[in-house]
Order: C-alpha cells, then structure tokens, then sequence
C-alpha cells in the first residue's frame, strides 16, 4: 500500500553537480595506473622471453600472458559482457576515463602510475597506498556528485549515476536516519524484510535534507507489501554461507605448507566472500 497522495509529501528532487577536479585527478589516475602496470609486464615478459630459454622461464611466461589475458583490467571486458553491456561503452563505464582520454592528465597519471610501482622496490604497499588513495578520492567524488529523486505516491528513489540512472522499489522502507556533514546529509536508510538491491545510504544536499527526508519518512509511515523471507529461507542461506566459510577455512588448513601461499590465500578469501555474502543475505532478508 503507497502513502495517500492527499496527505503525503509530493516528489522531491535534488542534484548537485561539484566541479571536476577530483574526479579528472582520481580517474586518470587509475587508468595511468593500469596502464603503467601492463606496460611494466609486457616489459618484464619480452625480458624474461629474450634472456633466458629456460623451461622455468617459458612456464613463467606463459603465467603472466595467462594473468594478463584472465585478470587485471583486460578482466574489465568479461565482466562488461557477463553485465550485458553493449558497444563502446562496456569499458568506459567499467573504468573511468576511457571513455574520451585527454592526453595530457592521461600521460601525468601514467608517469606518476610508473613511478608508485618502480617505488615498490623500496616498500611494496607504496603502490596498494596510491591505489587505495586513488580510489578514496574517487568515491568522494561519487558521493559528492549526486542527484536523484523521491515519489512517495509510488514509494521509489530514483538514483542518476553518470549519465543514466535507476528506480528502487522502497516500499519496505522503515526508518530514516540523517547525519550532516558539511553541505551534504547522509541518509541511513532502514528496511522491513531488505533485500540486496536496496539503498541503504543515500547522499543529498544539506539544504534539501527536510523535504527529502518528509518524503522518505512518508514511505515508512505506510503500510507495505513486502514478504519477508520466511525462516526456512533465511535458514537455507546462512547454511549455505556458513558452508562456503568452512570450505574456505578446510582449504586453508589442509592446504597450508603443501600449496604456493598466494593461490591458497586467493581461494579461502574467494569462498569466504560468497559466504559472507550468503549471510548478509539471509541477516537482511
């Protein structure tokens, strides 16, 4: 059941568009970054294959040409397929700044992408520290840089993200928690039976923090239609997630000493996510 539209606060939007400063530094950045480190194995593989003929050397050659074809940003492309993205743009939304790159920033961030990862020989987590830096100013940006809308008479938020932007059915909304921080209030947002897809933080304008939040709080005054998932279902994905935790822990136990550390580490934490995700499902549900 929707709120009465008599009665209830009507659509409220909002859009705040910052400038473009850490956004171009951030995304060309990464993408310098990215850049840099295939240059830097291209290099080491044509190295490694015109020194050296070495059965061991072939077979390290032939890892990293898998690791480049299988992982890393040339992994951007399956996952833009197995998204059902289409044409030029399936990289450009997955990494930022490919889209139409100025090759000033873009040769800046891949200079100074080269330089964090030759630094490696001094410290390795000097290139993870610029990475993680990268992406923090990178989010920032993102959660400065936002518009959307909120319908109480139909119970969605509309969230614009780049140039699209996609409705959420909050029907299950139940409670509104609102935190200032500058010229901007966060959001937290509560369900009755969640489901993953939910937004549970938004970001708006400070000023539009009131009507935003009478919209919401009209959502979560009504009745809804959401079906709580039953025991037996929230049961039967904790069992799974706590399964897929004790397959990653049995590996790591039985595997340790016997197997290289990295592929092990890799396995355990990749099984330990499904299962913490299994959980966050059925602790939500």
């Amino acid at each position: 059941m929707v709120p009465d539209p008599a009665t209830s606060p009507r659509r409220v939007s909002w859009r705040v568009d910052p400038g473009s400063g850490l956004r171009t530094i951030s995304k060309y950045g990464l993408v310098g970054l990215l850049v840099a480190l295939l240059v830097l194995a291209v290099g080491t593989v044509g190295f490694v294959a015109l020194t050296s003929t070495t059965a061991e050397a072939t077979e390290a050659l032939l890892l990293v040409a898998l690791a480049l074809l299988f992982g890393g940003p040339v992994a951007l492309v399956y996952l833009a397929v197995a998204a059902g993205i289409d044409g030029a743009d399936a990289v450009s939304d997955l990494l930022p700044g490919a889209e139409r790159p100025d090759p000033r920033p873009l040769v800046a961030g891949f200079l100074v992408g080269l330089a964090a990862l030759l630094l490696a020989v001094f410290h390795p987590a000097i290139p993870l520290a610029y990475a993680g830096c990268l992406v923090a100013l990178y989010a920032v940006d993102a959660l400065r840089r936002t518009a959307g809308s909120v319908d109480p008479e139909t119970s969605t938020l509309v969230v614009e993200s780049g140039d699209g932007s996609r409705e959420h059915d909050v029907d299950g909304l139940r409670a509104v928690r609102a935190v200032r921080l500058g010229g901007y209030a966060l959001c937290l947002l509560r369900y009755d039976g969640a489901r993953i897809d939910d937004p549970f933080l938004l970001v708006v304008p400070a000023e539009r923090l009131p009507a935003v939040r009478a919209a919401l709080e009209a959502i979560a005054g009504s009745e809804s239609d959401r079906r709580r998932a039953s025991r037996a279902e929230r049961g039967i994905l904790a069992a799974l997630g706590l399964l897929f935790l004790g397959v990653a822990g049995f590996t790591a136990l039985r595997a340790s000493g016997r197997v290289d550390g990295a592929a092990v580490a890799y396995v355990a934490v990749a099984l330990g996510f499904f299962g913490g995700l299994f959980l966050l499902v059925a602790w939500r549900a």
